[in-house]
């Protein structure tokens, strides 16, 4: 990267970040007090889905470490919610559907190859996939750089 090209974390401007980050972290409020309120019947869903995006929230706007821890849990989310979607529709679920958009057994599996395996992925080898300043390709950019770079 040259000194005029100012450091763009995930490929994005800081503007897209704080305003997806922002979006992530008011709903993520909203979505609690729903839950808390007694307005959805399920309110674990809400706190869930308010814990979810607060993870979003929490990798828009920091940066290094905690970023990449973050950026892990969003791909141990996505894998995870696949994966339930995968087994709930092996449970009880009809293998295939006759439209694209309803729930069946080989829309699950095409859900865990598009979505779930990249999640896994990320979750795994964390956002050095990504190229994240500091991180050093195949490296864990969670470790001490010393810890990184060493032999």
């Amino acid at each position: 990267m040259s000194d005029l090209q100012p450091e763009q974390p995930l490929g994005m401007s800081r503007g897209a970040l704080y305003t997806i980050g922002s979006v992530c972290g008011l709903f993520s409020v909203y979505m609690a007090y729903q839950a808390s309120s007694g307005v959805m019947a399920s309110p674990t869903g809400g706190y869930v889905f308010g814990g979810v995006l607060a993870v979003a929230a929490v990798g828009c706007f920091s940066k290094g470490r905690l970023q990449g821890g973050a950026l892990r849990a969003m791909g141990g989310i996505v894998l995870l919610t696949c994966l339930g979607y995968l087994v709930g529709q092996l449970i009880e679920g009809e293998v295939a559907s006759e439209a694209q958009s309803e729930p069946s057994v080989l829309n699950a599996i095409k859900a865990l190859v598009v979505f779930g395996i990249p999640g896994a992925y990320l979750m795994i080898r964390g956002p050095a996939v990504f190229d994240l300043p500091g991180a050093v390709a195949g490296g864990d950019p969670l470790r001490a750089p010393a810890e990184r770079d060493a032999p």
